[in-house]
């Protein structure tokens, strides 16, 4: 396994007035994503239950990325392979 090249963690939710939703970094440096509410007719809707679900997806990743990495390196078994081969895919191999 190779190291991560993404943003590191924490990363946080934002929500700011109905319409602007996006991924931060925990110290507010930089957005991972903008999931602002759009509906591909207008730009300032709010955002969809899925829209905020996938947010919090999002900026659980790098704890995701962390709890794989502790399970890869594990003697157990099939769930250490999975993890090997999700770490492998998110790396950008195969």
């Amino acid at each position: 396994m190779s190291e991560a090249k993404f943003t590191p963690g924490p990363w946080k939710v934002e929500r700011f007035a109905p319409y602007a939703l996006w991924v931060e970094t925990g110290d507010n440096t930089a957005v991972i994503c903008d999931m602002t509410g759009d509906d591909g007719k207008e730009l300032q809707v709010e955002p969809t239950a899925e829209q905020e679900a996938n947010a919090r997806l999002i900026a659980a990743s790098p704890r995701m990325y962390a709890a794989l990495e502790m399970i890869a390196n594990m003697d157990a078994g099939y769930a250490s392979k999975i993890a090997r081969t999700v770490i492998a895919e998110l790396e950008g191999g195969t």
